[in-house]
């Protein structure tokens, strides 16, 4: 069953990882629409012609020279902790 306002404008919600402490951008706005992608792209997966794709960034409509990451850099981890992390704390595209 969808679910509607009062506006009758559907309405999903999805909370936030509370996991997800770390401040990658000091730019509030840009923290905010960082952690909504990180939190979408863990509920679905983009395509672009039936091929998935793996989005590490975005870029603001009016600023498209920049782009911004959406997980955090890691730091190089010792030898005997090699090896992916947690399900989704790492950037899929390394």
């Amino acid at each position: 069953m969808a679910v509607a306002d009062e506006h009758q404008d559907y309405v999903w919600r999805f909370k936030l990882s509370d996991d997800d402490d770390e401040c990658v951008h000091a730019d509030a706005l840009t923290e905010m629409v960082r952690r909504e992608l990180r939190a979408l792209l863990g509920s679905v997966v983009l395509t672009h012609r039936g091929q998935d794709l793996k989005v590490t960034g975005f870029r603001f409509l009016g600023e498209l020279s920049e782009e911004y990451a959406i997980y955090p850099r890691r730091a190089q981890r010792p030898p005997q902790e090699s090896g992916p992390g947690p399900a989704g704390d790492e950037d899929p595209g390394s």
